[in-house]
């Protein structure tokens, strides 16, 4: 876990590195309109017989001089393509952390003592893709389907994937990816490496994508979580029970 995703100055960091990545990409968006508007001129001279008079109209310099201009705008463009794909990478990334901060959040603010139904409740409220969702099987009262769920030889207190809702619904948790909630005391590091081994057999078993795997604990050892293929990201909710 890296402690600057906690830090209270999250938003201004974030917003500075947005700022900085947009204001990037508008410095090669007006190198390529300039290099546009040269070539179009060049073009306008040409097809008004402008370059003959000014001692350009020799067929070779006229295409050397349209293949360089090609060239740079090409490259420009090149590089513009790998800087978007730059920004799609950063900002998927910040929208998985800010997302995961809202169910920390949310699952702190909303829940009592750690029971299922708030927890879920307290997912849907933080993830927008499964909101409309969890609230129509709400309206049914068969909620019920999300708990205690057995893949292979591992009970999960929550699970919400394609196979355990509605036809209409599979599309979106096939590509949001399952999310998948263990409730438990207290999560030291075995906790937390079995419960990813545990994700990881479910992958296999299923062929469901994690999006989310949740471990919700009184005390939780906070330890870095490696990339694993088939889980996108592993959230760690320390919440201590309410008494009164």
């Amino acid at each position: 876990m890296n402690n600057d995703d906690e830090s209270p100055f999250i938003v201004t960091k974030y917003s500075k590195n947005a700022a900085s990545l947009i204001n990037s990409f508008s410095s090669f968006f007006t190198i390529i309109i300039y290099v546009t508007v040269l070539l179009t001129i060049f073009s306008i001279m040409d097809i008004i017989g402008l370059l003959h008079v000014i001692g350009l109209s020799n067929e070779y310099l006229h295409d050397v001089i349209i293949m360089i201009i090609l060239i740079t705008l090409l490259s420009i463009l090149a590089i513009s393509f790998m800087y978007i794909l730059k920004i799609k990478k950063t900002l998927n990334r910040w929208h998985d952390m800010f997302e995961s901060a809202s169910l920390k959040a949310n699952i702190s603010l909303l829940t009592k003592d750690k029971k299922k139904e708030e927890i879920l409740y307290a997912i849907a409220e933080s993830v927008s893709e499964i909101n409309n969702l969890i609230q129509r099987y709400t309206r049914t009262n068969t909620i019920n389907r999300f708990f205690d769920v057995k893949v292979g030889d591992a009970v999960f207190d929550i699970v919400i994937d394609k196979d355990n809702v509605d036809a209409d619904a599979k599309k979106i948790l096939q590509d949001y990816g399952s999310i998948i909630a263990r409730i438990t005391k207290e999560a030291d590091k075995e906790t937390i490496n079995k419960f990813i081994e545990q994700l990881v057999r479910y992958h296999k078993i299923t062929n469901n994508k994690v999006g989310i795997g949740i471990i919700i604990a009184e005390k939780i050892e906070h330890i870095e979580t490696n990339k694993v293929k088939g889980i996108d990201r592993i959230v760690l909710v320390e919440k201590p029970t309410i008494s009164f």
